[in-house]
């Protein structure tokens, strides 16, 4: 038999097999010389005041091993090895089982012959169980793997990724390319280097305060195109007024976002497209203006069409009407997303 060792232990002694360790009293046991029992707290009859020791059979009366720390026995109605510290306890080392003391919290191995399963229980009920095809909870789908595939491409049921490939896939599905805040006043900004024929999509975040003196117009030119290669909706929401209205315009050039109508008024808003190549690319666009004092402000809709498909959408330029409109503030964010 292996040596096992018990951690809380410097060293322990074998005792003989014991036929049961449930009982308290010998009263209608036939025993054969050599049979061995563990007293159950509180011995009475002839097992009196003998708790927790072992009782062996002599042929006419019993002899006792009163328990001591590092006795350790196997329970042959129970197939499993115990080990008595205070208390007679499952000993780890040599079991299939591992449960508390009313024995329906608890953690089996082979049930059966070779059956390589491991059943973890808990108030009664099998709450898992681990085996050749992997780990299977009481309900939903079983996992056989921890993946570290930051791709996702598996797309499985049955693994279930690690942190690190959890945050590398968001990153590679939303992820921040152009940034920057204005330091000082520009008529245009230029994202440039982008992927040209591609299944992402591209959302721009923008505010601008309007630090020209007079109205500005903003639009946004893909590859800086500024033909009449586009086509617009457009629906808005007057905020003093509470009105709402909607027009369907022709060609026009860049797409719309926003404008500012005086000094130090305010712009902000997204616009989304996809960079697929070969198609007639829509840029949603989506926007609020409002002036310096805020009592005013408009909101607008705006889906509009690059009818370009032949070139590869590789930058995009921000574009102000007034020289010196996109002020000092100014913020601009340029972020991938994963179809």
């Amino acid at each position: 038999m292996s040596n096992y060792k018990v951690p809380q232990l410097g060293s322990f002694e074998w005792q003989q097999s014991i036929i049961d360790k449930d009982l308290s009293t010998p009263v209608g046991l036939t025993p054969s010389k050599g049979n061995r029992y563990i007293v159950k707290t509180t011995g009475s009859g002839d097992w009196t005041g003998h708790s927790n020791a072992i009782a062996t059979y002599n042929g006419a009366t019993w002899d006792f091993v009163e328990a001591t720390e590092g006795l350790v026995c196997y329970i042959k109605d129970e197939d499993l090895v115990y080990i008595y510290t205070t208390s007679w306890i499952i000993w780890v080392g040599a079991c299939t089982e591992i449960k508390d003391a009313d024995g329906d919290t608890k953690v089996e191995t082979e049930k059966n012959a070779d059956e390589d399963k491991v059943r973890v229980t808990s108030a009664g009920v099998q709450r898992g169980q681990i085996d050749s095809d992997g780990l299977t909870l009481a309900s939903g789908a079983s996992i056989n793997e921890f993946s570290t595939d930051g791709t996702m491409a598996g797309n499985s049921d049955d693994a279930m990724p690690t942190e690190k490939a959890v945050v590398t896939w968001t990153k590679g599905s939303y992820e921040t390319v152009y940034e920057t805040t204005l330091t000082e006043a520009a008529s245009s900004i230029t994202i440039s280097s982008l992927t040209g024929d591609t299944d992402l999509f591209y959302r721009l975040v923008y505010m601008i305060k309007n630090t020209a003196a007079g109205a500005s117009i903003y639009n946004l030119y893909p590859n800086n195109d500024t033909g009449n290669n586009c086509s617009h909706s457009r629906m808005y929401h007057q905020g003093s007024t509470a009105s709402i209205a909607a027009n369907k315009g022709g060609t026009t050039t860049g797409i719309y976002c926003g404008d500012a109508p005086a000094q130090n008024d305010y712009t902000w808003g997204e616009i989304i497209c996809c960079g697929k190549s070969g198609t007639n690319r829509v840029f949603m666009c989506q926007f609020s203006a409002a002036n310096a004092a805020g009592d005013s402000v408009t909101t607008i809709w705006n889906d509009i069409m690059w009818r370009n498909t032949a070139n590869e959408l590789t930058s995009l330029v921000f574009n102000s009407s007034r020289a010196s409109s996109l002020g000092i503030g100014s913020y601009f964010r340029l972020e991938t997303i994963r179809r």
